[in-house]
């Protein structure tokens, strides 16, 4: 699996994976977060890999149905996004602007998550 197809698994279960079952969400971060293999989840839980895999997907295509419904990952790629533009605007500001330093705290505090 890729780095960007784990990368993006991970987002969803950032955010829906309080809508998952607990079993569901163990597995997702055994496997994607903490790199486990199908052989070793299934050990520890004492089912087969086939069955490891099959809950895996189920439990991805779960969080797919999330996103597509409620599109909360895609709106933080987008605010993230926006975020980097409106700080590139800012550095490219002169130094005499000083009130553009009161704009640029107030977009951290004001975009969600924001960091610039």
């Amino acid at each position: 699996m890729s780095l960007e197809r784990t990368e993006h698994i991970n987002s969803l279960t950032d955010a829906y994976a309080l809508l998952l079952r607990s079993r569901q969400q163990d597995l997702l971060r055994l496997y994607f977060a903490e790199d486990y293999s199908l052989a070793e989840i299934a050990e520890l839980y004492g089912i087969s890999r086939q069955a490891v895999h099959d809950a895996l997907h189920r439990a991805v295509k779960t969080l797919e149905g999330f996103e597509a419904t409620l599109g909360i990952v895609q709106q933080r790629r987008s605010q993230q996004e926006l975020q980097e533009v409106v700080a590139a605007l800012i550095k490219r500001l002169p130094p005499e602007a000083t009130q553009w330093s009161e704009v640029q705290a107030l977009l951290h505090y004001s975009i969600p998550g924001g960091e610039c």
